[in-house]
């Protein structure tokens, strides 16, 4: 077992104290011969970590009921909010006839991982309001596994809960008593997009167990499922802003260290070439015969050092940041995403279109960033299935370059909400159904290209057979074939055959 400590990753005792345990169970559901060195390895986004990044099972016999269990902690640091609440497994083996084999999983984690119940708030520099078509459900039996707590730190009388995420931001939600309308306010923005994805997806499945129309058994929606299944479908909306603003406040961020970075690069290369040189000319002037003097080189070599390193300590700080600001940048478009969804009334397979054009997933690298790779996706969806006429289809895409500010991706998002707004829907077509229009569009290019080629042999025929009509017809006689040096019986040579 290859186990990487939580040590080593960043962690501190404080990870074990707040530490999950989850048993895995790994079966083989396969005929034949056992698997050997079966590898399964563990990712996690930060602040996420976990207590071993790759297990080795030796043996994985096929058919087994209770298979391997691999039991592994995972934990979340203070440093920020998390954009994923989930970690992926992968299993890679090789089969009996020596064929590599690969199996990737996700599974969710539970949120309190990542905060605690603490007290409500009913002030919030970010409110969100959202609506409902049922009567509004009481918040403790949405997070019934936290009762005492909610009823410790909560008003009796009030329809409300608090959250306190380990990096000391805290979100309220409040529920409306006479109406289906919930409200999740903060002063922090990140944090948000965590208690809203919660909330949506514990209301909805609080009342999907009676088809839409009703509760859980014993709930208080339970005994009105009659009444409720009169007002259709179970639907959560929102129609206030999207907070594109505040999207646009951490894309600044996060490129303004993306291009402090790259003048950080660009300085340590200076610095290092200016080290180099001095180097070379001081070795050169040692290695003379009749050393020459140093000239105060030693002073420009000891200064030229110094500042190496200052710039290359300020680079592992800006480093730092820009990951701050990437995982900033990432909670921001969960939540930008998450509420497009439910202004806009998207489908599962649309919000998974959408979920991977403005990703929550952040790679920087030296030659492209997350701002040029979204505002490719986006473009990509205003010239296919969001375009409105052949002049939008008609745009061409552009070279990925790191961008010097944000309004050009600031238009391209309004302009995506506006397109959603007015009717718009992001549905893609299928690769396989692009390969097979391909193929139906080249076969009459083909026979087109084959019916051109023969008009082209036939009008280069047509003027060597035409001219001795033409000639024959002037003397209104008809006209006596050329003679030539050929038998009569020998084939003639046609000018269809040459073309």
């Amino acid at each position: 077992v290859e186990a990487m400590s939580l040590f080593e990753r960043g962690g501190s005792t404080e990870v074990f104290e707040n530490a999950s345990v989850v048993n895995l169970q790994l079966r083989y559901t396969g005929t034949g011969e056992a698997l050997h060195d079966v590898k399964v390895t563990f990712h996690t986004e930060e602040p996420l970590v976990c207590s071993h990044a790759c297990v080795t099972v030796p043996q994985l016999r096929s058919g087994a009921a209770t298979g391997t269990v691999l039991t592994v902690a995972f934990a979340a640091l203070a440093s920020n909010v998390p954009h994923a609440c989930a970690f992926s497994v992968t299993a890679h083996y090789v089969t009996a006839a020596g064929e590599p084999r690969t199996v990737t999983e996700e599974f969710a984690l539970p949120m309190w991982m990542f905060c605690e119940v603490g007290p409500p708030s009913k002030a919030g520099t970010f409110q969100l309001t959202f609506d409902t078509n049922r009567d509004a459900v009481p918040l403790v039996d949405l997070f019934d596994e936290r009762q005492e707590d909610i009823h410790e730190l909560s008003p009796p009388s009030a329809n409300v809960v608090g959250f306190r995420f380990r990096n000391g931001a805290e979100v309220s939600i409040l529920a409306s008593k006479s109406s289906g309308r919930y409200r999740v306010l903060s002063h922090h923005f990140d944090p948000l997009w965590l208690v809203v994805g919660e909330l949506f997806t514990r209301i909805t499945k609080f009342f999907s167990y009676s088809g839409g129309g009703g509760g859980g058994a014993g709930g208080p929606a339970a005994s009105s499922s009659s009444s409720s299944s009169s007002k259709g479908a179970f639907a959560f909306s929102y129609a206030g802003d999207l907070q594109l603003p505040h999207l646009v406040k951490l894309i600044d961020a996060h490129l303004g260290h993306r291009h402090t970075l790259a003048d950080i690069h660009k300085a340590l290369a200076d610095r290092a070439h200016q080290l180099r040189v001095i180097e070379k000319r001081m070795l050169s002037r040692f290695r003379d015969k009749n050393p020459a003097p140093v000239s105060h080189l030693e002073v420009l070599l000891d200064g030229t050092y110094h500042q190496l390193m200052a710039v290359a300590d300020a680079e592992l700080e800006h480093q730092q940041r820009l990951r701050i600001s990437a995982s900033n940048l990432a909670c921001g478009a969960r939540l930008f995403t998450l509420l497009v969804r439910l202004q806009f009334g998207l489908t599962q397979a649309e919000a998974d279109v959408l979920n991977k054009t403005v990703s929550p997933v952040i790679c920087d690298d030296m030659s492209q960033g997350w701002e040029e790779r979204t505002d490719a996706a986006v473009t990509h969806l205003l010239r296919t299935c969001l375009a409105r006429s052949d002049k939008d289809r008609a745009v061409k895409p552009q070279a990925l370059a790191i961008p010097k500010n944000s309004r050009k991706l600031e238009k391209h998002l309004a302009l995506l909400c506006d397109r959603l707004e007015k009717g718009g829907k992001l549905r893609l077509p299928e690769p396989g159904a692009r390969r097979a229009a391909g193929r139906l569009t080249s076969a009459p290019a083909s026979s087109d290209a084959a019916a051109a080629a023969a008009a082209a042999a036939a009008a280069a025929a047509s003027p060597a057979a035409a001219e001795p009509d033409a000639a024959g017809r002037q003397n209104g006689k008809p006209a006596s074939p050329k003679k030539s040096g050929s038998q009569p019986g020998s084939p003639k040579k046609s000018a269809g055959v040459r073309a």
